[in-house]
C-alpha cells in the first residue's frame, strides 16, 4: 500500500508540474523572497528560473535600478511583475516564450472618444439606413427606432474590433522590430537565486535610437578624440610618403667672417644638398678660409696663412613652410692648412713657396635663421663653430712656431643663399 501512494503522489505531482509547464509564463505559481534586489537583478533570476522565458523591454524606457523587496507565496508571474513595477504604468504581453513589458499608453480623453463614437455611428447608420420614403410628422415608425437601436450596436461592435485590430497591429510590428534589433541572452538552465547572477539583455538600437546622453557622455568623447588623432596620424603619414617620393634638392652660396690664426679673416663656400623631405637634407659641403697677406721678419717676404676643408653635410629644417624659420647643419669632414709667400702673378714669378703645412680632421655644428622669399630661394644668417685636430706650423729654419694647434678653431659668421626645389 505505501508503495502505492507513493507511486500516486509522484504520478500527481508530475501532472501538476506538467500543466504548470503548458501553462503560460504569466499565469505559472510562483514563489520568491525579495530583499533590496534591482528590477533588472529579479528579471535575471526569473529568466534564469523558468525554462525558455525572456523579457525584452527597453532600458530607457523604465528605471531598472530601482530596488524591489518583499514575499511572494504561490502568486502569478503577472502579479509578481505588476509589484516589481508597482507605481509604474506598464503592459504585459506574452508572445510564445518573450514576455513584451512596455509603458502604457495613455487613455484619450472620454470627449474625443464619445466623439469619435458619434461620428462613427452616424457614417454607419449613413450607409446602412435604407432610403426610405417621408412619412408624416405625427406617425412613428417603430421599425425605424429598432433598426437604429441595431445600427448602433453593430458601430459600437465595429469600433470595438478597429480597436483591438490596432492595438494587436501595434504589438505585432513592435515585437517584430524587437525580434530583429534586440539580441537576448538566453539562459536554459535552472539556477538558484544566490548562486549566480546573469548580465542584462544587450539591445542594439538603431543610431536613430541612441540616446542624446550617450552621445555627449566622456567615453564617447575619447572614443571621437581617438579617431581623430588617428586620422591626422595617417594625413600625416600620407604626407611624408608623398615628400619622399618628389625629388627635392638645392645649391648654398656661402660668404662670412672668422679667424684664422688667432687673427681675422675671411670663408668663403657652399654645399650641394638633396633632400630627403622638406626636413632632412644630405650632400657634400667645402669652404675655403685665410686672412690678409702680412710681411714675415724671419723670412724676410710676404706669406699669408690660408687652408680649406670639406666632407659630409647634414641639415635639419623642424618647420620649412613658415616664412621665417631655423636650420641646424652640421659639417663632418677633414681638410688642410699651409703657411704659404704671396707672389704677383703678374710677373710670372713661378709657383708660390710653402713654408709648413698640415692636415686635420674638423666638425662643424652650426645654426642658421632663414626666409623664404621666393618659391625657389631662400636667405638666411649662419652661426657655426670649426673645431679641427693638431694645425700647428713650424719654421724650417728653425723651431719657432708659426701658427698654433688651435689655430683654426673658431666662431664663423655668414650670410646664406639657397637656391633649389625645397
Amino acid at each position: 500500500m505505501l508503495k502505492i501512494r507513493i507511486i500516486l503522489s509522484f504520478l500527481a505531482f508530475s501532472c501538476v508540474v506538467q500543466a504548470q509547464e503548458n501553462q503560460p509564463f504569466l499565469d505559472q505559481k510562483v514563489t520568491y523572497r525579495l530583499e533590496g534586489q534591482t528590477i533588472v537583478d529579479v528579471l535575471k533570476t526569473l529568466e534564469s528560473n523558468h525554462e525558455g522565458l525572456v523579457f525584452v523591454y527597453s532600458s530607457s524606457a523604465f528605471d531598472l535600478q530601482q530596488k524591489v523587496s518583499g514575499g511572494f507565496r504561490h502568486v502569478t508571474l503577472r502579479v509578481l511583475l505588476k509589484e516589481i513595477f508597482k507605481g509604474v504604468k506598464v503592459d504585459f504581453q506574452e508572445k510564445g516564450s518573450k514576455v513584451i513589458i512596455r509603458p502604457k499608453k495613455r487613455d484619450k480623453p472620454k470627449g474625443q472618444t464619445a466623439a469619435k463614437e458619434g461620428s462613427e455611428v452616424k457614417k454607419v447608420e449613413l450607409r446602412s439606413k435604407p432610403r426610405v420614403r417621408p412619412v408624416q410628422e405625427k406617425k412613428v415608425d417603430t421599425t425605424t427606432i429598432r433598426g437604429s437601436k441595431e445600427v448602433e450596436q453593430q458601430s459600437k461592435v465595429l469600433v470595438a474590433q478597429e480597436e483591438i485590430q490596432t492595438a494587436s497591429n501595434e504589438s505585432t510590428t513592435l515585437v517584430s522590430s524587437l525580434d530583429t534589433n534586440i539580441h537576448v541572452i538566453r539562459n536554459e538552465k535552472y539556477l538558484s537565486f544566490e548562486k549566480r547572477t546573469f548580465s542584462s539583455p544587450r539591445l542594439n538600437f538603431p543610431e536613430t535610437a541612441i540616446d542624446s546622453s550617450y552621445l555627449e557622455s566622456k567615453k564617447r568623447k575619447r572614443t571621437l578624440a581617438k579617431e581623430q588623432k588617428a586620422l591626422k596620424r595617417l594625413q600625416r603619414q600620407e604626407e611624408r610618403q608623398n615628400e619622399e617620393k618628389k625629388f627635392r634638392a638645392y645649391a648654398t652660396s656661402y660668404t662670412g667672417l672668422t679667424q684664422v690664426g688667432g687673427k681675422s679673416g675671411i670663408q668663403m663656400g657652399g654645399s650641394l644638398v638633396w633632400l630627403k623631405n622638406r626636413r632632412w637634407g644630405f650632400g657634400l659641403s667645402g669652404y675655403a678660409v685665410q686672412r690678409a697677406v702680412e710681411n714675415d721678419q724671419v723670412l724676410s717676404n710676404d706669406y699669408r696663412l690660408a687652408g680649406g676643408y670639406g666632407g659630409f653635410f647634414v641639415e635639419y629644417t623642424p618647420r620649412p613652410s613658415d616664412k621665417i624659420h631655423l636650420s641646424f647643419p652640421i659639417l663632418i669632414g677633414g681638410g688642410g692648412v699651409a703657411y704659404m709667400q704671396q707672389v704677383d702673378r703678374g710677373l710670372n714669378l713661378g709657383n708660390a713657396l710653402i713654408e709648413d703645412s698640415q692636415a686635420f680632421a674638423v666638425i662643424e655644428p652650426g645654426v642658421a635663421v632663414e626666409a623664404n622669399l621666393l618659391k625657389f630661394i631662400r636667405v638666411g644668417a649662419s652661426l657655426s663653430y670649426r673645431y679641427t685636430t693638431d694645425t700647428t706650423l713650424n719654421y724650417q729654419s728653425n723651431s719657432d712656431q708659426i701658427a698654433a694647434g688651435s689655430a683654426l678653431n673658431s666662431l664663423s659668421f655668414g650670410v646664406v643663399v639657397k637656391l633649389g626645389i625645397f
